[in-house]
């Protein structure tokens, strides 16, 4: 054997396990404690880069119902209190505003649409400390993707078992940008539906017209890219259905809709839309809305 060949044959091992501790290393568990200190860590560097947001700015305002407020401040990831209301610039919204003025007030409580994120308290109990810590860097997200004073819109679709207005809000200079897509790609928080062809048009309400198909996509793109929580927690069932899970007080399977798998029992909003293109010959853009990037 020449010592060309030599080398090679000692190398080859080598570059096996060089491959094989690199694998090791990208699928690590993490226990507890790790995800725990993981999510004090995110708490001190949560971001919104706007540069990477998806771009909602082709809505059709004039056929919404949206009201105009300003962030008071946020209760959680999902719930900011709103004041300075005022309705928006169609018929359909100053109806519904002057219909619903008495509870159209300063400091309402605003459900946002198409998330779910980690609860820090349910009926006066504490979330346990790693489920909390996750629940403020959701908070923390929308404390910086929306501070408080900033203008927003609320394209309302009505109020949930608790009496609240549920809507989804979108912000930026000129209301191109959506927050529940946002905070689902920074991977903060799973999304939550029920009806996956609510995504599709003249389908269901067209505040979920409007954001369900790029919470799709949003949220493919969280996974992929390991963002969040995402890089500590190995799949929704981690995530979800275990004590090490930060989903412990309240269980949310309202993700399976947005999901880019196939999952058992479940239409998912990606197989809607692969059967109508298939099946009719339908363009994506016939069927659901697609923000632009």
């Amino acid at each position: 054997m020449n010592k060309k060949s030599l080398i090679k044959l000692l190398s080859f091992p080598l570059s096996l396990g060089v491959i094989s501790l690199v694998a090791i290393s990208c699928s690590k568990t993490y226990s507890h404690e790790e995800k725990l200190q993981k999510g004090k860590e995110e708490l001190n560097n949560v971001k919104f880069i706007i540069a990477n947001a998806y771009d909602y700015s082709k809505v059709d305002w004039t056929k919404v119902n949206y009201i105009e407020a300003q962030i008071e401040k946020w209760a959680d990831g999902d719930t900011p209190f709103v004041k300075n209301l005022k309705p928006g610039d169609n018929e359909i919204s100053k109806n519904y505003f002057n219909d619903n003025k008495p509870f159209l007030v300063d400091g309402i409580k605003i459900r946002v649409l198409g998330i779910d994120t980690p609860e820090k308290n349910v009926n006066g109990t504490d979330a346990g400390p790693l489920e909390y810590t996750w629940a403020s860097v959701a908070t923390k997200f929308g404390e910086t993707a929306i501070p408080a004073n900033q203008k927003v819109r609320i394209m309302i679709e009505g109020k949930d078992v608790y009496n609240r207005f549920v809507g989804s809000i979108y912000f930026g200079n000129n209301f191109e940008l959506e927050y529940s897509t946002e905070i689902v790609r920074a991977g903060y928080t799973l999304p939550n539906g029920s009806t996956s062809s609510d995504a599709l048009v003249d389908r269901g309400p067209l505040s979920r017209y409007y954001n369900y198909y790029g919470i799709t996509l949003a949220y493919a793109e969280a996974k992929k890219n390991k963002n969040g929580f995402w890089k500590y927690f190995k799949d929704e069932n981690d995530v979800t259905h275990t004590i090490d899970g930060i989903y412990v007080m309240r269980s949310n399977n309202g993700w399976k809709i947005f999901s880019d798998k196939n999952i058992e029992y479940f239409t998912t909003i990606k197989n809607l839309v692969d059967k109508y293109i298939k099946q009719d010959g339908k363009k994506l853009e016939e069927l659901v809305f697609v923000p632009q990037r």
